[in-house]
């Protein structure tokens, strides 16, 4: 499994192909889509991972493995499999479906805060694929997920923004949807596992009664290549670092280290790594990092 982001902590994830996404929050699983014999009910409740307080905290993921859905629906991966005549996945109990026409049965995921869900649930998410670089879901609503990754067994760790007020993230399964009422069901003959890492960002904050502020720019151009610059401003002078870390939390380069007056700095990053080599295309964090706390951007080279 890839290492951390900086100032990131991992949890394991183990999440069984029972696993029902729309049992989160909840005392027990929903179990709407048909009795709980014969393969038809709720399953199990989702895996849950509860979440460091703060704001502007995003988590990455890394997943991998098999879920078998059931005799007459084949096997797959987090990422779930191309189907035609998708049923919309519906709300239920106060948490809204997701909308991916062209996928169907794949692992999602639902941030809530410390109160049970209860109707009505917000508006459902709309995906046109499943390759998009970063995603903002709202509390309650179940967003897709998959292994973490755009591609299919290739390229870049998405994303995703944890909402204020969100205490806790869940992870299970979009299953079929029964027709009559159109509500979720279909897991008690669910198998498989996907395990994995996630990295979740750990807000930081100043040392009590120390006054602290920084403020790290977007850099500019963004996307770029292969040069750009990234501007920040400190309020208190002391050491500082600023550091280029890849997608799966690798040190690329020390772009400045050492002691700064209050001020407002401009560095530049020519694209290369530690070594002079040129830096692949790809997304890339840079972390601006002092005493009492740190700012982390992300950046995408494009070469």
């Amino acid at each position: 499994m890839n290492s951390s982001l900086p100032s990131q902590a991992d949890t394991s994830v183990s999440v069984g192909g029972k696993c029902n996404v729309y049992g989160a929050g909840h005392a027990t699983a929903p179990g709407p889509g048909g009795s709980v014999t014969g393969g038809y009910g709720g399953g199990i409740l989702p895996f849950e991972i509860a979440l460091p307080s703060g704001t502007g905290r995003s988590c990455t993921f890394d997943l991998s493995g098999t879920i078998d859905y059931g005799g007459c629906c084949p096997s797959s991966g987090p990422d779930g499999a191309a189907f035609t005549n998708i049923l919309e996945a519906p709300a239920y109990g106060g948490i809204a479906g997701c909308d991916l026409s062209t996928r169907g049965r794949y692992l999602t995921g639902v941030f809530l805060d410390d109160t049970e869900p209860v109707d009505p649930a917000p508006d459902r998410i709309i995906f046109s694929g499943i390759d998009f670089a970063e995603l903002s879901p709202g509390l309650r609503q179940v967003f897709f997920l998959g292994d973490g990754w755009t591609g299919e067994g290739d390229g870049n760790l998405q994303v995703f923004h944890i909402p204020d007020g969100a205490t806790r993230l869940f992870l299970g399964y979009q299953d079929r949807c029964s027709t009559t009422p159109n509500v979720p069901g279909c897991y008690d003959d669910n198998g498989g596992l996907v395990t994995g890492t996630v990295s979740i960002s750990l807000p930081t904050s100043a040392t009590p009664g120390v006054n602290v502020s920084m403020r790290l720019q977007q850099n500019f151009p963004n996307p770029f290549n292969p040069r750009t610059s990234i501007s920040f401003t400190i309020t208190q002078a002391g050491p500082y670092e600023l550091e280029i870390y890849s997608a799966n939390g690798q040190l690329v380069r020390h772009v400045h280290h050492g002691w700064l007056e209050p001020g407002h700095y401009t560095r530049n990053w020519d694209g290369l790594d530690a070594d002079a080599q040129p830096a692949a295309s790809g997304i890339y964090f840079c972390r601006l990092k002092g005493l009492y706390e740190s700012k982390t951007m992300r950046m995408a080279l494009l070469r």
